[in-house]
């Protein structure tokens, strides 16, 4: 696993000296919620060259996008006390809003 992210990591790095860092992560964060493009492969009429050489590593990205792949509920209820210590230890018993 930690293999991967090495590969991955150095990648970007990589790719971030190719096409300026902020270029990279901007285009990432802009479209990784644009799933009829990097999943279903729509829209390619209107993708230029450079869109084209992203959707791999957008398709890379989006595979480590947590909010969207697990189909399972979460249980909440055994994280309940640990997250009401958390609000215990950094807040106000009484919030003034």
């Amino acid at each position: 696993m930690y293999f991967i992210l090495f590969v991955i990591l150095s990648f970007w790095l990589g790719l971030s000296s190719a096409f300026g860092m902020h270029t990279f992560f901007r285009y990432i964060i802009r479209y990784h919620s644009f799933y009829a493009a990097h999943k279903e492969g729509a829209y390619d009429y209107f993708m230029n060259d450079y869109d084209r050489a992203m959707m791999p590593l957008l398709k890379l990205f989006s595979t480590y996008d947590l909010y969207s792949k697990n189909p399972e509920t979460i249980d909440v209820a055994p994280l309940l006390s640990y997250y009401q210590e958390l609000i215990a230890a950094f807040f106000p018993e009484e919030l003034c809003w």
